[in-house]
Parts: structure tokens; C-alpha cells; sequence
């Protein structure tokens, strides 16, 4: 199956045909919903995108090429199903970007531009930084770095493609001295990633015409841990 995912279980798999490629004028729909994603882990970055039609749950659609991400283009998959890929378009950032700057080219043929400053987000981490052997109940410290509490989530994912992610409740840290949380592990065996994710959504500040959208950031810690 031709598919785009961007996965806890591993990082970005392509399959299928991408491209960018021309789209006719009178071909692109006007107050399109713009929805953005930038995904940051162990120092590479990517970008994703949707344009919708009819609000934030609407049909995507192809623009063609009227889309960019720090003048790099983004290339369009066309949809599986309606959530399948979860992003219709996608590009990889250079090493060095700190900001990722979407540019889209409306119907009107104005320019658009909304950003992600996914360098100016520090990432949750575990407070035991060579945290690797666990045990069922164990109790995990994470320092928030700075992040809203609820911009946080914890995850289990098993070490294969297909696994699915179990994600963790957060705890309030009995020390009050530094602003953490805690995850308590599951009984399970073998090896897992536990993930944290700093997700970061804002409003899009240059809408298309009536419609409106978001840009979510994610900044994504993955650390290796093996139950005994």
C-alpha cells in the first residue's frame, strides 16, 4: 500500500510515488485549511502538511506545487483513505534550520506565510539520562524543560514497525524542588522506546481568506529501555 506514515514506532517511512508537481489555477479551491506539522528528533527535522477543504476535518487536496518549507518544496502523496497517510505532503529540513517557514501560494495567488520555531522549544527528557534498565512499576522522573504540562505526552513503543504505542499517564513529582512529572511503567518484557513529546500547536497567523489552521510542532525524546 502506497502510504506516508510518520510513526512512534520508528521514524518517517516513504513508500509509494511522491511529487511536485503543476496544478491549474482555476483547479485550486479558495479558504483552504491550512494544517502544519513539524516533527524534531535526535537532531533531524521534518515537515508535513494538509490542505483542506471544508474546515479542519475537510477533504484534502492537491495544490500542486503552490506549497514550500524554507524555500525547499514539499512533495504530495495522494490520500489511501481519509487518514491514510496522515499528511498528503512532506519535505526534510537541513542539519542547521532552527525555524521552519511554510509558504503557500493561494488561489488568489497571494503568499502565505506561517511558521514553526521548533529551535526555540527545549524537548522533555528523563532526569536519569542513562536510564536503560527498567522493571515493571518502575516510577520515571521527566523534567519538563520548561514545557507546559500539557503540551507533554509519554509513550511505550515496542521495538517493531507495527507495534502500537502505548501512551503513559503523567504523575505529579513528589519533589516540588524542580518542575517534573513522573510515568510509572507497565508490566511488560523485552525492550521498548519510551518516547516523550513536546507538542506545540499555534494558530496559523496568514489564513486563506475565511478559513483558519494550525501549526503543531513536535519535539520528540526517544530513549531505548529494557525490562527485567
Amino acid at each position: 500500500m502506497k502510504t506516508l506514515l510518520k510513526t512512534l514506532a520508528g521514524c518517517v517511512v516513504l513508500a509509494g510515488t511522491l511529487c511536485a508537481c503543476d496544478k491549474d489555477d482555476d483547479k485550486v479551491p479558495s479558504n483552504l485549511y491550512q494544517q502544519y506539522e513539524v516533527l524534531v528528533e535526535s537532531g533531524s527535522a521534518s515537515a508535513f502538511a494538509n490542505m483542506r477543504q471544508g474546515g479542519a476535518n475537510g477533504e484534502r487536496v492537491n495544490i500542486g506545487d503552490r506549497l514550500t518549507v524554507n524555500t525547499l518544496p514539499m512533495f504530495y502523496e495522494k490520500p489511501v483513505t481519509a487518514t491514510e497517510p496522515e499528511y498528503t505532503y512532506f519535505a526534510t529540513l537541513a542539519a542547521n534550520h532552527e525555524q521552519a517557514v511554510f509558504r503557500f501560494k493561494n488561489s488568489d495567488g497571494k503568499t502565505l506565510v506561517n511558521t514553526s520555531d521548533f529551535g526555540a522549544l527545549s524537548a522533555v527528557t528523563p532526569v536519569n539520562n542513562s536510564l536503560y534498565e527498567v522493571h515493571a512499576g518502575d516510577m520515571i522522573a521527566v523534567a519538563l524543560n520548561g514545557a507546559p504540562r500539557l503540551e507533554v505526552k509519554a509513550y511505550l513503543v515496542g521495538t517493531s514497525a507495527l507495534s502500537v504505542p502505548m501512551e503513559l499517564p503523567l504523575m505529579d513529582s513528589p519533589d516540588l524542588t524542580h518542575p517534573k512529572v513522573e510515568v510509572k511503567l507497565p508490566d511488560v518484557s523485552g525492550v521498548y522506546d519510551l518516547v516523550f513529546d513536546r507538542i506545540h500547536v499555534t494558530p496559523v497567523t496568514q489564513g486563506d481568506g475565511s478559513a483558519s489552521g494550525e501549526v503543531k510542532t513536535v519535539i520528540r525524546t526517544r530513549r531505548p529501555v529494557k525490562f527485567g
